[in-house]
């Protein structure tokens, strides 16, 4: 042994004395016996089930059924692939996967850390984490095995070379002690943010946790991470990890087989971790990141399985620093609620007992049918009959036997009946009700619903309720806490000038803010963190149909906050639920600024508009009154009438008079009315521009101080 662990006065500690090795042993075997009684065996059918294969322990891998019919019908992994299907929708229907808001929407500083958060999330979504594998992974697990388990770090790697030092003229440059002078360069490989998703079988939390908090209340968190011996080494010679002899460390890779990865990776394939090189950098070892709470606070340390430490106990911050107090980079997520169990189940464990009906209903059936068609047969013993041409029983064939009539018989079972038929289809609807899920198959069965189109939205809207229930449950408890994580490590340990520009770029900063520079105080604002999904997310109609049936009902009851509406979200939104990650194809001038609303004109240059237009009406009015007398005059003076006659038309011009001096007298009332209504619109201006002013410039305190209990009056 080269080095080993110590303790703090810098004495040699042994394994045996360790006792951070001996608390980490322990919570690592408690648990793991808590683990392999009650959640393995549920896990190991769940795996069996999600490839098509019956469960380990179930009678078709009995003996006796060798030479029956052993089907699995896939529906488990058929419900899954709807439900993945589902998912794909509802997270990346449009470009933007993630959406950051101000906490304080009035300050313009943090308005604008959480444009350029909300940009840096979504280029490190799109660009540097693999964001659909990881998410459709994740919701695949959890309803798979009932759990998702995620580890979120900060991936860094630089390269050191060395460059020989040159004097002006380009000659080597020598050291005081002779040797040529050399100078380091570091370069930067790695340097992003990493999600890692955890299998179950390699996590250990405790059996009594809180089941809303499981890795926050455990007072203990171990992932089991699967490494080369050659990377172990590597780790021990740059002085990261306490160093051993190779023997040592050879002595934790005795066996790393695992019953449930031998689940998930099926009968026909050999484990991967579990291989035996001549090479032994090549073979594959555990390494333990175990995180205790001692004394209040985390510590962090790596363990070599349970018998070597390989590194210090340090406080989890130290190494995290992104972390707020009490918090831990792993995140526990699921589909489905289950109070008071740390690990709930999946869908997959809900659908066991359908699941394995369904399959004994479909191979008693295939029983019956190869029965009927290859009838069994009796022979007498000790008769002379060509047994394997019974067993073969090929068309055509011939068999040779001595007594046709008593040496064979035959058995003639029953055809199958609809029964069976009929019980295979109440199966199938109820596993499709417990799973939610709407598919071909419930349209056949539900033969009375599927005749209507009203029919078959109520079949498909029960099933769209249930995913999406999942979907809400999936987001809260593992993409949302995922997601907020990434913020805070964006925040801490974002140094990449080229990423923050292009952040920057797309976030308008400059136009939008009037910021050309993107520092550390800028991505300190308080944020909060939003996923772009919700209810009515699977079903592009319905959501478009919700998405219109919203703005209409705003328009009807408060239509002045329309012209407040941001258009680009809603084309947005259309037409990522039409199935498009982006309209600006269609709207390319979207992002550019919209030019501000005009200002609402004066209300007194409107009185004397309105003043002028009934003015000209009146003038209009009287000349064609005036217009009308003159051309009756012209036609008396033409005609030759009587005294009678021109009296009659005489009173027609006096009662012609008397409607122009009514006509006047109700014009000069309405004007009045009209200047009435024009003192009153340009009081309530001049009160409502009065009180505004008040607002952006309250009055403030003169010199000195007030009275104590005395407020400042003006």
């Amino acid at each position: 042994m080269d080095d080993t662990a110590v303790n703090t006065d810098g004495e040699r500690v042994s394994p045996e004395d360790d006792e951070w090795l001996k608390m980490a042993a322990d919570a690592h075997t408690q648990s793991t016996d808590w683990f392999d009684a009650s959640v393995r065996p549920s896990v190991e059918k769940a795996m069996a089930h999600f490839a098509g294969r019956h469960a380990p322990g179930s009678k078709y891998h009995a003996e006796s059924y060798k030479y029956r019919s052993k089907g699995f019908r896939p529906k488990t992994r058929a419900s899954i692939r709807r439900n993945e299907a589902a998912a794909a929708v509802a997270f990346f229907s449009t470009q933007d996967l993630v959406s950051v808001t101000a906490e304080n929407q009035s300050d313009p500083m943090q308005v604008a850390s959480a444009a350029i958060q909300s940009e840096l999330l979504n280029y490190r979504l799109s660009d540097s984490i693999p964001w659909f594998q990881t998410l459709i992974g994740a919701y695949q697990n959890c309803l798979n095995v009932g759990v998702v388990i995620s580890h979120q770090s900060w991936e860094y790697d630089e390269e050191v070379s060395e460059e020989p030092e040159l004097d002006e003229l380009g000659n080597p440059m020598m050291g005081e002690d002779g040797e040529q002078s050399v100078t380091e360069t570091r370069t930067v490989v790695t340097d992003k943010p990493k999600i890692d998703l955890v299998a179950i079988e390699n996590f250990r939390i405790s059996p009594a946790s809180d089941w809303t908090d499981p890795v926050g209340t455990s007072p203990y968190v171990i992932e089991m991470i699967p490494m080369f011996i050659g990377d172990i080494k590597e780790k021990m010679e740059s002085g990261k990890w306490i160093k051993y002899e190779s023997g040592e460390i050879q002595t934790a890779a005795a066996s790393q087989y695992d019953s449930i990865r031998a689940a998930r990776d099926g009968v026909k394939r050999q484990d991967g971790l579990d291989i035996t090189y001549a090479t032994s950098d090549f073979d594959t070892v555990f390494v333990h990141r175990n995180i205790i709470r001692k004394d209040g606070d985390d510590v962090i340390f790596y363990t070599l399985g349970t018998h070597l430490r390989l590194s210090e106990p340090k406080p989890l911050r130290e190494e995290y620093i992104h972390l707020r107090k009490g918090e831990r980079p792993y995140v526990i997520g699921s589909c489905l609620i289950e109070t008071h169990k740390p690990i709930p189940a999946g869908l997959n464990e809900l659908t066991f007992n359908l699941q394995e009906e369904t399959n004994e209903i479909q191979n008693q059936r295939r029983d019956n049918v190869s029965l009927v068609m290859n009838r069994r047969y009796f022979a007498r013993r000790g008769a002379n009959v060509d047994f394997k041409s019974l067993t073969r029983n090929v068309p055509g064939s011939v068999t040779l036997v001595d007594d046709i009539n008593g040496d064979i018989r035959w058995d003639s079972p029953i055809d199958i009946t609809q029964s069976s038929y009929a019980e295979q289809d109440r199966v199938n609807t109820d596993y499709d009700e417990l799973a939610g899920t709407f598919s071909p198959g419930s349209v056949q069965t539900n033969r009375k619903l599927n005749e209507t189109v009203g029919g078959m939205e109520l079949l498909a809207g029960d099933a769209n309720v249930i995913t999406e229930y999942q979907l809400r449950v999936f987001s809260e408890t593992w993409v949302t806490p995922t997601l907020k994580q990434l913020a805070r490590m964006e925040v801490a340990y974002e140094t990449d000038e080229m990423v923050l520009a292009i952040a920057g770029q797309r976030a308008k900063m400059l136009q939008r803010f009037g910021i050309n520079q993107v520092t550390d105080d800028l991505l300190r604002g308080m944020a909060n963190v939003n996923v772009n999904v919700g209810f009515g997310a699977t079903n592009p109609t319905q959501r478009v149909q919700k998405l219109m049936t919203g703005i209409q009902a705003i328009a009807g009851v408060a239509p002045q906050l329309m012209a407040g509406m941001n258009g680009k979200e809603v084309v947005v939104e259309v037409f990522g639920a039409l199935g498009y990650k982006s309209a600006e194809r269609f709207f390319p001038k979207m992002d550019e600024p919209q030019a501000p609303p005009a200002p609402p004109p004066d209300p007194r240059i409107q009185v004397a508009q309105m003043k002028m237009q009934a003015d000209a009406q009146e003038n209009d009015k009287q000349r064609q009154f005036d217009q009308m007398i003159k051309q009756m005059d012209i036609e008396m003076e033409k005609l030759n009438l009587s005294a009678d006659e021109k009296q009659a038309f005489d009173n027609h011009k006096i009662k012609m008079a008397e409607l122009s001096l009514k006509l006047k007298t109700q014009m000069q009332l309405s004007r009045e009315a009209l200047m009435h209504d024009r003192d009153s619109k340009v009081a309530d201006h001049m009160m409502l521009a009065h009180t505004s002013k008040q607002a952006m410039t309250p009055p403030t305190e003169p010199v000195g101080r007030s009275p104590d209990g005395m407020a400042f009056i003006r």
